[in-house]
């Protein structure tokens, strides 16, 4: 289960550093045999194998009144790379691409708490949102995409396929919310109406709530 991300206050948004590698006692088990038999064989050799819980929650509120939809005919296709399945060297390419799988997981559930704060924010201001909310969310995008676009460079270990199209999906869904939101607030400063905006808000909360789904789905499909 992920960490409840420390409450941000408005104005001062800055992408979490990652949280250092979770290793189990499992992996290190796996480290150590590995260890005796390199020596037992007159090498020498690093392997880092981490493993992560499964179990998840997610209890940020939405912004406004709740929808109920599993729906994802909105959210966007996510760009592919095409990686190896099998790195010539395995445990580094793993451990690579574990330590930005979860700077992604955490970063993830950061933002997700934070849009529904400046969601308040927005709520309590409207029609005059102040420029600090759509500033911040443009900044988590674009955060969101470096961290997701490090992630896919990345290979691709065995094992981790379900995980990976989970979180890339997640991380699609997450962005889609913030975009809708973005639009729902220029509209709001073109026309002057909230009501107009509301189904730009509307599809934010429904793309929060596949990117639970997603989220969810990626604890569940991590490997053990």
């Amino acid at each position: 289960m992920p960490p409840t991300p420390p409450p941000v206050p408005p104005g001062r948004w800055q992408a979490p550093p990652p949280p250092p590698p979770r290793r189990s006692r499992t992996g290190l088990i796996v480290v150590i045999i590995a260890a005796v038999i390199v020596l037992a064989g007159g090498g020498t050799a690093a392997a880092i194998l981490l493993t992560r819980d499964k179990d998840t929650s997610s209890t940020t509120t939405l912004t406004s009144s709740t929808t109920t939809t599993t729906s994802n005919d909105a959210i966007p296709n996510t760009t592919r790379i095409d990686r190896d399945a099998e790195p010539a060297n395995t445990a580094v390419a793993q451990e690579a691409y574990e330590e930005a799988l979860i700077e992604l997981e955490h970063l993830l559930s950061t933002v997700d708490a934070y849009v529904a704060t400046l969601g308040m924010e927005a709520n309590e201001t409207m029609p005059d949102i102040p420029q600090y909310i759509p500033d911040e969310l443009k900044q988590m995008s674009e955060d969101l995409e470096q961290v997701s676009m490090n992630l896919l460079l990345q290979d691709l270990p065995p094992r981790y396929e379900e995980a990976d199209y989970w979180i890339h999906d997640a991380a699609a869904a997450q962005l889609s919310r913030i975009d809708y939101d973005l639009q729902g607030i220029l509209v709001i400063r073109q026309s002057g109406s909230v009501e107009a905006a509301e189904p730009y808000f509307a599809e934010a909360r429904n793309q929060r709530e596949y990117f639970q789904t997603a989220y969810n789905n990626y604890f569940d499909s991590l490997p053990e």
